[in-house]
């Protein structure tokens, strides 16, 4: 089932991924599962310093979410560049975790 996945099941797949990251779970961020880490935050804003923890290269969660077809990208979430796939990440972080009241 796994290796030919139906259009319902990679549907399932997609949303259920999208859905750990809006969570801010932190599955499958490879620096202590922080999708805050300022590593995620210089990629939002499209930099990528040299000694970064995860990469678009590296980072399974993305790679993955890269290879679905266009289609899920455009009618659950478009995730397709590392840039936007930290923006998603960081937001999610950061409505899971507001400052201090002063």
């Amino acid at each position: 089932m796994i290796d030919r996945p139906t259009d319902g099941e990679k549907h399932l797949i997609y949303r259920a991924l999208v859905h750990a990251i809006n969570s801010n779970s932190g599955i499958g961020f490879s620096h202590n599962a922080d999708q805050g880490h300022p590593f995620y935050r210089l990629g939002a804003d499209g930099n990528m310093p040299a000694d970064a923890a995860d990469t678009p290269e590296t980072s399974e969660l993305f790679k993955l979410l890269a290879s679905f077809d266009s289609v899920f990208h455009e009618e659950i979430e478009d995730l397709t560049t590392w840039e936007k796939y930290c923006k998603f990440a960081v937001a999610a972080y950061d409505r899971s975790n507001p400052p201090p009241p002063r």
